[in-house]
């Protein structure tokens, strides 16, 4: 369940339509503070359509979750940015360079409030903030009818790993995965 079982709607207009299958939750970082993310995920840029990003969901430190782009509603959000040195341990992920499918399409992607310096320097969440998107995590991977393993539950780095090798810094995925299936055994 999501904590306090709420989540504040924030949408943003920069998403495709797709009715692809989901594959796997994507974890970000921010870069910076909760605002201003907010406030760039939800900026339509229409004299820059190539500025133009989101994510489906945002973690603020404070642990609050922001939907911005509604998976379920067969949204897709633009957050993984061009494939580039990708992790090929990842099968969903090469089988979608193979064929020329943009992993926004089957991918849903959490952003992690974390200023740069915290990404880089690998500092640890707050306990809301990683509560929250250990819950929130769970709760997509349910709803998606995935388990929780190294396939469904990656960073973004593992996509986009030459421009986004400290994203998202703030999460040692393996650790996160471990944490997500002691909490929550059913996604084995």
């Amino acid at each position: 369940m999501i904590p306090n079982g709420k989540v504040i709607k924030m949408p943003s207009p920069n998403f495709e339509i797709a009715d692809n299958a989901i594959k796997a939750v994507c974890l970000h970082g921010t870069a910076g503070p909760a605002g201003a993310s907010l406030a760039w995920l939800r900026n339509p840029q229409p004299n820059n359509p190539g500025a133009r990003v989101s994510a489906n969901y945002l973690v603020t430190k404070a642990g609050i979750i922001y939907e911005l782009v509604d998976w379920q509603a067969g949204k897709r959000a633009w957050a993984n940015g061009i494939v580039e040195t990708f992790d090929t341990s990842v099968e969903w992920l090469v089988e979608a360079v193979r064929t020329g499918l943009n992993p926004n399409l089957v991918t849903v992607s959490i952003e992690h409030e974390a200023s740069t310096a915290e990404m880089e320097s690998h500092a640890s969440m707050t306990d809301a903030q990683f509560n929250a998107s250990i819950e929130l995590t769970a709760s997509i991977l349910r709803a998606a009818r995935l388990p929780a393993n190294h396939e469904s539950v990656i960073g973004h780095s593992q996509i986009s790993g030459t421009r986004k090798f400290n994203c998202p810094g703030v999460i040692f995925v393996p650790a996160y995965t471990e944490v997500l299936l002691k909490r929550h055994p059913e996604l084995k």
